[in-house]
């Protein structure tokens, strides 16, 4: 379970920031560069080398990509016991889902930290509405 929740995650990271898993140095054939050593997630500061590499063309609103990048990172923790279960990954992306459709239509963006936090256990949490900056 804790490998496909790392998966999981790794995924997220790449729909976040329009990179591949693995990145062949130019002009070196055999050396490569992996997606989680540039982010680093033990470090404290991953979530804003994340929010750093955003791939702007998917046009991600800024409070949705910040509450995916910190739910992937914990999908990714090197301690596996740390990562959350299969089944809270499923929950939280559904609220992160139901979340995030009322925001498109209006124009406004749903602050999804509670939603994403609820997926360990607190069902009821609420959501704060606000806009992009």
């Amino acid at each position: 379970e804790a490998t496909e929740v790392y998966a999981a995650g790794m995924v997220l990271l790449e729909m976040l920031t329009g990179r591949p898993p693995a990145e062949r140095i130019e002009g070196r054939v055999d050396q490569w560069v992996l997606l989680w050593e540039q982010i680093r997630q033990e470090l404290d500061d991953s979530e804003l080398r994340v929010m750093a590499m955003l791939d702007v063309r998917a046009a991600w609103p800024r409070c949705m990509a910040e509450d995916i990048a910190v739910f992937a990172l914990r999908c990714i923790d090197h301690v596996a016991e740390r990562r959350p279960s299969f089944m809270e990954m499923v929950s939280a992306l559904q609220r992160l889902s139901l979340a995030g459709a009322p925001a498109q239509a209006s124009g406004a963006h749903v602050k999804m930290g509670s939603v994403l936090e609820s997926a360990r256990g607190a069902h009821d949490a609420p959501s704060a509405r606000h806009t992009d900056g």
